[in-house]
């Protein structure tokens, strides 16, 4: 059993990111893994390395942010890096944005709240994360991949990552792209709103990753007996 650190969490806690999310975003963060880094190293969920410059930055921390589903696929893990200076303020964040990542800070940009919390926006439905609202539309595909692109992807499990395998058939691929797009597909109102987040959504990075895998096989689970049930219910109504 891997035992929490009370001194790394309250650090975790004190620079915890706070997330702006469309007031008709269907998903909601399921939990949030942390991992702190003194030296630069070499994340162990994102393929990038971590740098910490000792002459500007005490120690980094990755936020790991776990939801079940993107509008598009089934998993989702999206990052925040914030870099913490030796007088115990961010002097840094960077963010992950559709498999890659940049820096969020941007010049003459204001993210930072109380110089401990920086407040980034989410793309509705994708979760990519950026720096202002208005940058959000610079995506082409904004209202798209929320409507008729929704559940595009279907079951997006990187199992390289996690080294336990999912299996799943083309067909239920399929029934994750339906299920997706007839049950969450929705048009952004570009209104964003805070959803605060609990203690206990923070876990060990360790902790969580083994999480993961289990949690997505329950949820592949419930969607193939919801599915099961609508096609039971289907052939009731025809008799």
């Amino acid at each position: 059993m891997i035992a929490v650190n009370h001194e790394e969490f309250q650090s975790v806690m004190k620079y915890a990111p706070y997330l702006m999310f469309d007031e008709k975003e269907p998903f909601s963060v399921y939990n949030i893994g942390y991992m702190i880094f003194h030296e630069t190293g070499l994340s162990d969920s994102f393929r990038r390395i971590v740098r910490v410059h000792k002459e500007k930055v005490k120690f980094a921390i990755e936020y790991q942010i776990f939801f079940y589903y993107d509008i598009q696929h089934l998993y989702e893990l999206e990052h925040v890096w914030v870099y913490v200076g030796h007088d115990g303020n961010v002097c840094g964040c960077e963010g992950s944005y559709h498999g890659k990542y940049m820096n969020e800070m941007l010049p003459g940009g204001d993210i930072l709240r109380d110089r401990t919390h920086v407040c980034l926006y989410s793309q509705p439905g994708k979760h990519a994360l950026l720096p202002e609202k208005r940058l959000i539309s610079l995506y082409p595909e904004l209202e798209l991949v929320c409507g008729e692109l929704a559940g595009a992807d279907g079951f997006a499990y990187p199992e390289q990552l996690y080294g336990v395998k999912i299996p799943i058939t083309e067909d239920e691929q399929q029934m994750v792209r339906d299920y997706i797009k007839e049950n969450y597909s929705f048009t952004p109102s570009m209104v964003f709103v805070a959803k605060p987040f609990s203690f206990s959504q923070f876990l060990p990075w360790k902790i969580l990753k083994g999480q993961i895998p289990i949690l997505l096989e329950k949820e592949l689970d419930k969607i193939r007996r919801v599915t099961e049930d609508k096609k039971q219910q289907m052939m009731a109504d025809l008799r």
